[in-house]
């Protein structure tokens, strides 16, 4: 998947907003991934600080995953 054509959509500010994402969208043909994924399991730390976590969908499909994040999530 080529990185340029994906957007962000949403950022989960916690594990359980990232656990919400997978239920939602994992069994969808919606194209998307979760950048830096792990930073919550490592305690919202890296080596290098801060990290931010962000929903990232391809953009043919981030209008759609935006609404089903905006309306199930917040």
């Amino acid at each position: 998947m080529s990185a340029d054509r994906f957007v962000r959509v949403f950022e989960p500010i916690d594990a359980t907003q990232i656990a919400l994402v997978h239920a939602l969208l994992d069994d969808t043909d919606f194209r998307f991934y979760i950048e830096n994924e792990n930073v919550f399991h490592t305690g919202g730390f890296y080596s290098h600080g801060n990290t931010s976590v962000y929903v990232m969908a391809h953009t043919e499909d981030a209008a759609a995953i935006r609404e089903v994040l905006e309306n199930q999530i917040g």
